[in-house]
């Protein structure tokens, strides 16, 4: 990836750290899980759940969330978060109904909330066991699409083409959903659950959750709070001593962490330190350990490897290859490559770019951060042209060429032709990452209008410093590659995690006012000026609906494929 020198300086200066929804509902879901394994056994559970002595069958952690929910288990001694229908460990807490009263729950329902906003249904968390006048209620009121009503009671409830449920009825849709994603992973029934909630719920909102759980068919055994559950996980672990605890920083390069599942994390708020618990992917954390980061951003730089993460697992990369990774930039990509090809393999990074570029660390001093690492052994970075370099060594060849992020940042169409024509016969298979131009959610607009706006001036002033010189779309990088004699093997559209943040570090980029400065400055023609404000407008207007539907600006599709060398 070549390094976003003024997208990380716009990211540092407008981000405070945050954990992302669908990480802290694994989290929870996972320490549910861990916790779990006491509960099935104390004596408070037996009681909750009617009888005299231990629970029998299944008993699942779940964390119903505001804007995700997650189901996990324990496997073992080890919690495992589980993948719904769909292939995902979180799914979204939406409920719509069509127009046909058809009920959608998680990703389907999301899906169709633009076209259909006044029967699907979010966030309800923040209704469950309160009164309609109620002044979290009114304040809902005045941010969701949906309909909230009086129910007889006084409770606040909710309207769907004529008809009215609790928020406990929506939470159980919800439930249910993660009853069934558990039964298909036992093949067999669930009853029993544990549940989270926030410290901050009173006895009405814990009834109405455990309400939920039993419209859902599950006995509900204890309500726990969210903080609770995680020291209870914690304590557990400590006393098996399987879990390494980090404070009060996060690891850096200098530790790394081989078998860490749970950090503590804190972050400086008005004063205070406040403890976080973070359950981790232990291949990413050890990976992300290795590159350069500031340790109170460190959950930045897991969201950069968790999702090369997903692309290499997507492009097959075997351990014992022999890579040569083109547009490296600072490495987050070569980590991951160095860390799946082992000590058998071998990862060469090229780069153009100078080793003074970058922000807030430089191209240099990121790469030989890396080389020090515990993977430096297995990666060489070279400063120059892809064709220069394969010209000076006609001899290597390599089992992978990955372009990870890069080819946006190429001056030329022609130049991405010249360089896989001079790859042609040195490499099996040729993997690609880029953004897809195309949006899975409308939170996505914003990042797509920003590229275009900051193309388009890139185009009008060369001097303009960006890593989006050509706008490539997937089908245009796919004739490309055909026309050399490449063939397509495979190819996927992947949506980022919330957690990646390059969707808000570009539209950062276009809404400063260095971006307004060059536009006026640069770009002569009063009509090309007009275009590119316009860009910026339309821009600025999707990021206000975004903030009336409490939702954040997220990362565009990402499209990923694999080309072989036509036999």
């Amino acid at each position: 990836m070549f390094v976003q020198k003024r997208v990380f300086n716009a990211c540092l200066k407008h981000l405070t750290p945050r954990i992302n929804h669908e990480q802290s509902s694994i989290i929870r879901a996972t320490i549910q899980a861990q916790s779990i394994r006491n509960k099935s056994d104390s004596k408070d559970v037996s009681k909750a759940s009617g009888g005299g002595g231990k629970v029998k069958g299944h008993i699942i952690g779940i964390d119903l969330g505001t804007t995700n929910s997650c189901v996990a288990i324990m496997e073992g001694k080890s919690p495992k978060v589980l993948e719904n229908a769909e292939g995902m460990r979180t799914t979204p807490s939406v409920v719509a109904f069509s127009k046909d009263n058809e009920r959608l729950v998680g990703m389907p329902a999301k899906r169709q909330a633009v076209t259909n906003p006044q029967n699907t249904f979010y966030a309800t968390k923040r209704l469950i066991g309160r009164k309609f006048n109620d002044d979290e209620v009114k304040k809902e009121m005045q941010s969701v699409s949906f309909k909230i009503v009086r129910a007889s009671n006084g409770d606040a409830w909710v309207d769907a083409n004529g008809k009215t449920y609790s928020p406990s009825q929506i939470g159980a849709f919800v439930l249910v959903k993660m009853k069934e994603t558990a039964e298909n992973y036992y093949g067999s029934p669930v009853k029993n659950a544990v549940v989270t909630v926030p410290a901050y719920f009173n006895d009405s909102q814990r009834q109405a959750t455990k309400d939920a759980g039993q419209i859902a068919g599950l006995n509900v055994l204890r309500v726990v709070n969210e903080p609770t559950a995680a020291a209870l996980a914690y304590g557990l672990e400590q006393t098996n001593d399987k879990i390494k605890s980090i404070r009060p920083s996060m690891p850096t390069s200098q530790k790394p962490i081989d078998k860490c599942r749970v950090c503590f994390m804190t972050f400086p708020k008005h004063n205070c330190n406040h403890w976080l618990l973070i359950a981790m992917s232990e291949q990413a954390v050890r990976i992300a350990s290795c590159c350069l980061h500031d340790p109170k951003h460190f959950f930045i730089q897991i969201a950069q490897t968790e999702h090369r993460l997903k692309l290499a697992q997507i492009w097959s990369i075997q351990p014992g290859s022999n890579v040569l990774e083109i547009g490296c930039g600072q490495g987050d990509c070569t980590a991951v490559l160095a860390s799946l090809v082992g000590s058998s393999g071998h990862v060469t990074g090229i780069d153009p770019g100078d080793l003074s570029y970058g922000a807030p660390y430089t191209l240099g001093q990121a790469q030989e951060h890396l080389k020090n690492s515990q993977l430096g052994a297995q990666i060489t970075f070279k400063q120059t042209e892809v064709q220069q370099f394969l010209a000076d060594d006609r001899s290597m060849k390599y089992d992978v060429a990955v372009l990870a992020h890069s080819i946006w940042y190429f001056a030329s169409p022609y130049i991405l032709q010249d360089m896989l024509q001079a790859l042609k016969g040195r490499v099996h298979r040729v993997c690609i990452a880029e953004y897809a131009l195309s949006t899975t959610s409308n939170s996505a607009f914003p990042h797509v209008l920003s590229v275009l706006a900051q193309n388009t001036l890139f185009l009008r002033d060369s001097t303009w410093t960006t890593n989006i010189r050509i706008l490539l779309s997937p089908m245009a990088i796919s004739e490309i590659i055909k026309k050399i004699g490449f063939h397509l093997v495979t190819s996927t559209i992947l949506t980022p995690a919330e957690d990646l943040l390059d969707g808000e570090w570009e539209t950062n980029i276009v809404l400063s006012n260095d971006f307004l400065q060059a536009v006026n400055q640069k770009v002569v023609h009063i009509n090309e000026q007009v275009t590119i404000c316009a860009m910026r407008d339309a821009m600025i207007s999707a990021i206000e609906t975004l903030k009336l539907q409490n939702k954040k600006i997220s990362t565009m599709d990402v499209w990923t494929a694999v080309f072989s060398v036509t036999v």
